[in-house]
C-alpha cells in the first residue's frame, strides 16, 4: 500500500455504539475511542431505501427498525464530530463515481470513509 491509497471501511467504531445501544449494552466508557482511533472525520452515509430493502440470513429488521437504527448511527457519528456525507440514491455505478469523486477531491467532502452500510468495503488508489 502507497502513502495515496484510500480506504473505505464499512463499518466504524461509533458503528458499534449504536449496536451496544440497540441491545442495550452501556458504552458510554467506549465513547473515547473513535477519537483515539480515527482516520477521518468524514462519513460516508448511505439513507435507507424502502424500494431496495429486504429482510434475509443478514438482514433481520424489519425496514421501520433498520431505518431507525440507521439514523440512529448517523445521530452518533455527528455528535462525536463526524461530518457524515450522503451519498445520492442514484444507480450504483453513479455512486461510485460520487465516492470516488469525494476522495479525489472533486467534492467538498473528500478524503477516506467509514460507516458504509452497504456492506461494500474498497480499496481505491489517490
Amino acid at each position: 500500500m502507497e502513502a495515496n491509497d484510500h480506504i473505505v471501511f464499512d463499518k466504524g467504531i461509533p458503528d458499534l455504539l449504536a449496536y451496544a445501544d440497540l441491545f442495550g449494552i452501556v458504552a458510554a466508557v467506549h465513547e473515547r475511542a473513535p477519537s483515539t482511533y480515527t482516520c477521518n472525520k468524514k462519513v460516508f452515509y448511505f439513507a435507507g431505501g424502502r424500494e431496495i430493502y429486504t429482510v434475509d440470513d443478514e438482514r433481520k429488521m424489519d425496514f421501520e427498525s433498520a431505518n431507525i437504527f440507521g439514523e440512529n448511527v448517523a445521530r452518533i457519528y455527528e455528535r462525536l464530530g463526524y461530518k457524515t456525507v450522503e451519498v445520492p440514491r442514484v444507480p450504483v455505478g453513479e455512486r461510485v463515481e460520487f465516492i470516488v469523486d469525494v476522495i479525489q477531491g472533486g467534492h467538498e467532502d473528500r478524503e477516506c470513509a467509514i460507516g458504509d452500510r452497504s456492506g461494500l468495503a474498497a480499496r481505491f488508489r489517490g
